[in-house]
């Protein structure tokens, strides 16, 4: 993206910019275009016209970032001073703008930024408030009360800190901070924002549960398009099963939000075809699998000559995935196996509870649709999450009802 609002000197003649561009073409462009944190020039409008006419691709360019707008039109005028040899004519025009863009600044701020004596600056200043060009201020802002602040300056940024420099946040907290790198400051924003959604309060109520039993195959229309944050569940895994993860995958594609993910626990026999079912919805998109690694291993798988030590978890979002950095092993701390209690296949709540909170934030509704006794239901109460749950056997949404009824009253 180019633009003239910060081409602060007046355009080269042609035959100039002919020797510019030929000397261009010689030998390269020797001086970076420098543009703001959204790709507009600052200053090198004419070796940019140059380097297009002239087909070259890889041009040198500097980010500087921060900026007001007038603050952008003071770093031209700067960046030109110090690079050209100007005229008296050409210095006096500098200073007039340099004067209408911020009047208060003070006659030796401007003198600084633009190579010439304060008395210079203070003449032209006179000159234009008595031609009626320049209103006169009160007082002018000292050298000790700048409140100009230090641009960022990045040298050949790549495509990632381009990107970032776009975020007001992150140029914000660069400045704030003295940092020096977009991604770095990034980062600072995402552990701060995370830290600041585990520590939220969120107080849940019987309204903010509902647990149906109710078969997965029949679409469940008890759930509105795109009210679900995330989905977790853990599917039955046998062969006779296998038709369920295409009734998941379509139902994910209707009631998950956009971004959101769906994470579905499987067995590995009939891994390829679990795959195949789960992109079956267009609008769900393969994501990654994850790591489940319990602190007891499962029974040995002897005619496979296996020893299984982690489950997978498909994950699958709708849409573009805009959340967390996450790791894809999630260790399960060891606790009593009392879920096994309540289910045959039960899970872990401490193993859930980590799902649901790398997957979903505090007040988000999360799912699950293959319910069994509830873990995942303890697990986003717990978590401070709403939660929909759903199972075709009664009895196992009855068990469920009464195990998150018991956790949201300890809660209160």
């Amino acid at each position: 993206m180019t633009s003239d609002i910060y081409q602060v000197m007046d355009p080269l003649s042609e035959s100039e910019y002919e020797a510019l561009k030929s000397s261009i073409a010689e030998v390269g462009i020797l001086y970076p275009i420098i543009v703001d944190e959204n790709g507009v020039t600052i200053d090198g409008h004419h070796r940019l016209r140059a380097a297009k006419e002239l087909a070259i691709k890889d041009v040198p360019k500097s980010i500087i970032a921060g900026l007001t707008e007038s603050e952008k039109r003071i770093e031209a005028r700067r960046i030109n001073v110090a690079r050209r040899q100007l005229t008296q004519a050409q210095r006096k025009k500098l200073i007039k703008d340099s004067l209408l863009d911020a009047p208060e600044r003070s006659d030796r701020q401007i003198a600084v930024d633009l190579g010439v004596s304060p008395t210079t600056v203070g003449s032209v200043r006179k000159e234009m408030e008595k031609s009626g060009q320049l209103s006169k201020v009160d007082g002018t802002v000292g050298a000790d009360g700048i409140t100009r602040r230090k641009p960022i300056v990045i040298h050949s940024p790549n495509e990632r800190q381009e990107r970032m420099l776009k975020n007001p946040d992150v140029v914000e907290r660069m400045i704030s901070d003295g940092l020096t790198s977009p991604v770095y400051a990034q980062r600072v924003i995402n552990l701060e924002s995370k830290a600041e959604r585990k520590s939220a309060e969120i107080i849940l109520s019987q309204a903010d549960v509902r647990v149906i039993q109710a078969d997965i195959t029949g679409g469940l229309p008890e759930v509105a398009d795109s009210t679900i944050d995330a989905i977790i569940t853990d599917a039955p895994y046998a062969k006779p099963f296998l038709p369920l993860y295409e009734h998941l995958s379509k139902l994910a594609g209707r009631v998950l939000v956009d971004g959101g993910s769906l994470l579905c626990m499987t067995g590995q026999s009939h891994l390829p075809e679990v795959m195949r079912l789960l992109c079956s919805c267009d609008k769900m998109r393969y994501h990654w699998t994850l790591s489940y690694i319990a602190p007891r291993a499962s029974p040995n798988l002897q005619w496979l000559r296996v020893s299984p030590h982690f489950k997978p978890i498909i994950w699958f979002v709708k849409g573009k995935y805009g959340g967390d950095l996450v790791s894809d092993i999630i260790h399960i701390p060891p606790d009593d196996g009392f879920d096994k209690v309540y289910h045959t296949h039960g899970q872990s709540v401490a193993g859930m509870r980590i799902l649901v909170e790398k997957f979903s934030r505090p007040g988000d509704l999360v799912a699950d649709f293959f319910l069994g006794a509830g873990s995942v239901g303890v697990a986003s109460v717990l978590a401070g999450r709403r939660f929909f749950g759903s199972d075709i056997n009664e009895e196992h949404a009855k068990t469920a009802r009464g195990r998150i009824a018991d956790v949201l009253s300890s809660e209160l």
